[in-house]
């Protein structure tokens, strides 16, 4: 095992800037996801680490020895990647004994690390098939055991899930967590997908533009995010983003949302006096009910919004409509449906609001 640094690290595509200044430490052990959207400059920061693409400026470490100039095969490090990337014309006991094989090691070594590989996946009835005779989730069993035979210092996972239908990820992605827990192994892992990231990570990197928006556990991003662009990135549905004005009286703070004022003590809400007269107010769907005893106590926000539509999600249902003249999602218990076009009185527990910069987006909590 061992510990990953990222110091400064850039990376240039021509005159295009991809990855901007990524400063990360990643511990012995650790479970790391980077996370965000197309084009972010996450898969392009996992290739540099893993010597497939040369970094512009900055340095990388893995333990005590500097990677930036090793070719990939002197880093110890273990790809997996989203296209499998198995050799169609041998079986899977090939597949995953081929590094294994190139490196000289004995038949019987290459024997103990194959077979305790696949009794680990679960995988050692298939050791005879070619990978066309495999699913999609077999087949990346059998990247990953190709993978783990080389017993590197550090797993990389470039989306290893993408091509997989969702029953099948899941259940990958439950495997990959077990695995984890029993080899220990630091593990670094790109997707843009938010519940791969929610579950698996130690540690979340939000990456947007090439720069590191916010890195931390999945809680902390989940709670706190640093701004409006994590916070509208994690969740599901995505947070509402309410545009409002902002006032501080002498014992309360008054908030203008379209053509209604609330008036709430400054107890409830922990912002600062300096704080910007323009602000985003931000509520996750799930936190909003429509009785205000869902919430057993008075700490509570209360707003009035339209309910265009409403759908049935089983036991919650998932309300559309606007609160101030702007979007609103809302997903409550079945049995508090509204209906459609309708008004209604929304309340949302006070500790779980958000409050943003208006003109920079950042947290004001």
């Amino acid at each position: 095992m061992a510990e990953v640094k990222f110091s400064n690290v850039q990376k240039y595509f021509g005159d295009l800037h991809i990855v901007k200044d990524f400063n990360l430490d990643i511990e012995e052990g650790e479970f790391i996801v980077l996370l965000g959207g197309s084009g972010c400059g996450k898969s392009t920061t996992l290739r540099m680490l893993a010597g497939l693409e040369k970094i512009t400026d900055g340095d990388v470490y893995i333990g005590d020895r500097w990677v930036n100039d090793l070719e990939p095969k002197e880093r110890n490090i273990a790809m997996v990647f989203q296209s499998y990337a198995l050799y169609p014309h041998m079986n899977v006991y090939q597949n995953i004994a081929f590094g294994l094989k190139l490196s000289g090691m004995s038949k019987d070594d290459i024997h103990k690390k194959v077979s305790w590989a696949a009794e680990m996946l679960q995988i050692e009835a298939l050791l005879d098939r070619k990978p066309k005779a495999l699913s999609g989730g077999q087949r990346q069993r059998v990247a990953i055991g190709r993978a783990m035979v080389r017993t590197p210092d550090v797993f990389l996972f470039d989306e290893p899930l993408s091509n997989l239908d969702a029953k099948l990820r899941n259940q990958m992605r439950t495997e990959i967590k077990q695995l984890h827990r029993k080899l220990g192994k630091t593990t670094i892992y790109v997707t843009h997908d938010q519940v791969e990231a929610m579950t698996l990570a130690d540690r979340i990197v939000i990456m947007n533009g090439g720069a590191v928006e916010q890195v931390g556990t999945p809680q902390e991003i989940y709670d706190k995010p640093s701004n409006t662009f994590v916070a509208g990135f994690i969740g599901s549905p995505a947070m509402n983003m309410i545009k409002c004005g902002l006032q501080s009286g002498h014992s309360d703070w008054r908030l203008q949302i379209g053509q209604q004022e609330v008036a709430l003590p400054k107890s409830k809400l922990l912002l600062p006096e300096s704080s910007p007269s323009e602000i985003v107010l931000g509520i996750r769907p799930g936190n909003m009910h429509l009785r205000p005893e869902a919430l057993h106590h008075d700490n509570f926000l209360s707003v009035k919004a339209n309910i265009a539509t409403s759908e049935l999600l089983g036991p919650t249902v998932q309300l559309s409509g606007q609160l101030g003249g702007q979007k609103l999602i809302a997903e409550v218990p079945a049995k508090e449906d509204p209906g459609e076009n309708v008004d209604v009185d929304v309340f949302v527990d006070c500790r779980a609001l958000h409050f943003f910069d208006q003109n920079n987006g950042l947290t004001l909590q």
